[in-house]
């Protein structure tokens, strides 16, 4: 039997690799936002991981730290897109260990719509997190 963990957060490369070189992230700047150690893994590290706990396939989504509900909603949008990319990116690199769940600007229902329809229908994500 297949083992699946349907709850995998992860922290997007591209906001880790921007906090590293001291670059603002949509709106986020370098040393506001505490990254734990876990938090930079790579795909490979997370693998790694997996085998070694016995776990078959990922369902990924960005964790709970970008919902930025307090942020511009286009700010927010755009941020949510690039975490989208990059867990599609992730599930095309790996299909067989990760699938994806989408990332949603909840503070502007239009936005939402038609970035879940956009992930759902684009990019084969499973579904939106909207928590």
């Amino acid at each position: 039997m297949r083992s699946i963990d349907i709850h995998a957060h992860l922290t997007p490369q591209c906001f880790i690799h921007a906090m590293q070189a001291g670059q603002e992230w949509h709106g986020i700047r370098p040393g506001s936002v505490r990254i734990a150690p876990r938090a930079v893994w790579t795909p490979a590290q997370r693998i790694a991981d997996m085998n070694s706990l016995g776990v078959d396939v990922q369902v990924v989504s960005t964790g709970a730290g970008f919902y930025y509900y307090d942020r511009d909603a286009q700010t927010v949008a755009a941020m949510h897109r690039d975490c989208n990319d990059e867990v599609h990116q992730m599930t095309m690199d790996h299909p067989e260990r990760f699938k994806g769940f989408a990332q949603i600007p909840m503070q502007d229902v239009p936005a939402a719509i038609a970035e879940l329809d956009r992930a759902v229908n684009k990019t084969g994500a499973g579904g939106g997190d909207d928590r």
